[in-house]
């Protein structure tokens, strides 16, 4: 797959995007980095859902629905994230990228795989500014 990528930082938005996502986590951050978010990065729902119920702050969540767990159980999953976010933060828009065709109740927005980030940005950030 070829990704368009941009060089650069974008300006800052004063916003936060937590960010779940095991195989691209390196490249989706830097494409929210700039776009001007600042990002919370997780390889693993586990550590994103922790960190999500121990009260962190954040203005979007972008999750992955399946998580491929090297040598570990797979405890946790993106709908665990997802359902956590909705019952702490309820007002937190919901952005999930899968491979998978159909998204779980609650989802602000689902971007199917394979996706431009840099082209669906504008959508994003509309949701946000939205809420």
């Amino acid at each position: 797959m070829i990704w368009k990528m941009e060089k650069g930082k974008g300006k800052s938005l004063g916003l936060t995007v937590l960010v779940a996502e095991d195989e691209f986590l390196r490249f989706v951050k830097n494409v929210f980095e700039r776009s001007g978010f600042d990002v919370l990065g997780y390889d693993n729902a586990q550590s994103a859902f922790e960190t999500i119920k121990g009260g962190v702050s954040y203005d979007l969540l972008v999750t992955d629905l399946r998580f491929e767990q090297h040598r570990r159980l797979i405890t946790y999953d993106g709908t665990d994230i997802i359902n956590i976010s909705r019952t702490l933060n309820p007002k937190i828009p919901i952005v999930v990228s899968s491979a998978y065709d159909h998204a779980p109740d609650g989802v602000s927005l689902f971007l199917e795989k394979p996706l431009f980030w840099d082209e669906e940005m504008g959508r994003i950030k509309r949701l946000v500014s939205s809420r």
